[in-house]
């Protein structure tokens, strides 16, 4: 089997430069990386990263907990996320718990038996789930980080998204377009994601003096995952526009459904924008493809990735950070599904 010193005999270069180059030092010039990484290539050197661990008390392996993937939100995320680790000598574990408390125990526990440095979790979860004792006595101190989440814990960071603002903010645009009677077609309040998106439709509604009318509005009380169904926004939204009057606009909790309530209204030949105003929420890629294009507050889930896993690199260098909490606010993109030109 290959060794570090057959690889620093043949690049001409100590042992100690080979164990730079294999974990990513900065202090390594390019031109001695790049001759040490050619070397390594030709004698198909692999380093053992438990092995490796074992002298720098890290495993360069970052746990990363899924709820699921139906939602483009969270591959968008993990895409920017792994970016960044694998630039900087790090590896993924990935495992899905598919919104079940076992599943997700489970995984911790595999997670803590492979000696991961950090474990990540992106996307909501339950209030009942907020506490996140049972991963910190399985392990330790390992950083926790929560992706689109707010954990009220001293030991883990949170990076999120104001959802409650990207929602106001598409209300109020719906408002400012000359709306008053808006739809709201919702996840599951009782995930933080969804509840937050509708305070921020209510805070729109009431700042501009309009009632909220429960007939407009609708959302999930079981699986969360059908909140990524489009089929299921096509039954709410025929539901909703037996209202008498209907609605003349929409707001949907995520594009996916809004893609499901487009295809009601042109079956339904309403057309949109004109009689019907439609925003979404991501900005996932299918938004700007489908007729007409979606207006939707984009939550920017690769950058989104991206700053977590420079978080990460940072944490695993210097230490624990103070700041626990990093929020952004999403942008609103407006596109041709709500742009009427008489309301």
């Amino acid at each position: 089997m290959t060794s570090i010193k057959a690889i620093a005999k043949m690049a001409g270069v100590s042992t100690a430069t080979v164990s730079r180059v294999v974990n990513n030092h900065p202090s390594v010039s390019e031109r001695t990386r790049k001759k040490v990484k050619e070397v390594i290539l030709a004698l198909d050197y692999h380093p053992n990263a438990l092995a490796r661990g074992l002298k720098t008390r890290t495993s360069k392996t970052i746990g990363l907990l899924l709820p699921e993937i139906q939602n483009m939100f969270i591959p968008a995320v993990t895409f920017g996320l792994e970016e960044v680790l694998k630039e900087n000598g790090y590896s993924v574990l990935l495992a899905y718990t598919f919104y079940n408390d076992d599943e997700e125990r489970r995984s911790v526990l595999a997670f803590a038996q492979r000696k991961i440095d950090a474990l990540v979790h992106i996307g909501t979860r339950e209030y009942a789930e907020k506490k996140t004792g049972f991963m910190t006595n399985v392990l330790g101190n390992i950083p926790l980080f929560f992706v689109n989440d707010l954990i009220p814990e001293e030991n883990a960071y949170c990076i999120y998204n104001d959802e409650e603002e990207g929602a106001y903010r598409a209300t109020k645009y719906l408002i400012d377009q000359g709306h008053t009677k808006i739809a709201f077609i919702n996840g599951n309040p009782f995930y933080t994601s969804y509840f937050n998106k509708r305070r921020g439709f209510l805070r729109a509604l009431d700042e501009a003096g309009l009632c909220f009318n429960p007939s407009f509005y609708t959302d999930y009380k079981t699986n969360l995952q059908d909140v990524y169904q489009p089929a299921e926004a096509y039954e709410l939204a025929k539901k909703i526009m037996s209202s008498s009057p209907p609605p003349t606009a929409f707001f949907a909790a995520s594009d996916l459904l809004a893609v499901g309530l487009v295809k009601y209204l042109h079956e339904r030949k309403i057309s949109i924008p004109d009689k019907c105003s439609v925003v979404g929420f991501d900005n996932i890629p299918i938004a700007q493809h489908i007729h007409p294009p979606l207006t939707t507050v984009d939550q920017k889930p690769r950058e989104l990735g991206r700053f977590t896993g420079r978080l990460i690199i940072k944490i695993m260098k210097d230490g624990p950070l103070p700041e626990k909490c990093y929020s952004f606010i999403p942008t609103l993109i407006i596109r041709e599904s709500s742009e009427r030109k008489e309301v």
